[in-house]
């Protein structure tokens, strides 16, 4: 198994897709936290859109494993995540020491 590390910037409600998109999740608890505050810091407008309040940008460790060895940014869809106003800031890729 390979764990593949990876940290977004971003400014608002965390996409949620995108944690099942790149199959990945929180690192921490902390991290947890952050996205579930992140959606919390929005409020709905009158005509059913949400409203930005959070004016802060927060990073998110995010994490996931695979079976297969491939560079950070093969298992991250950097694109995507940059269309959605979030950026990838860095990549890292280990082995899990369990067997």
């Amino acid at each position: 198994m390979w764990i593949h590390e990876f940290t977004v910037r971003g400014r608002g409600a965390f996409p949620l897709e995108m944690l099942r998109h790149d199959c990945c999740f929180p690192k921490s608890t902390e991290d947890a936290d952050k996205i579930d505050d992140s959606i919390r810091n929005y409020v709905f407008v009158e005509n059913g859109m949400l409203n930005h309040v959070l004016l802060e940008d927060i990073s998110v460790d995010l994490i996931r494993y695979t079976k297969l060895k491939r560079r950070g940014d093969q298992m991250v869809t950097i694109d995507r995540w940059t269309s959605l106003g979030w950026r990838v800031l860095l990549h890292a890729t280990r082995p899990s020491r369990e067997v």
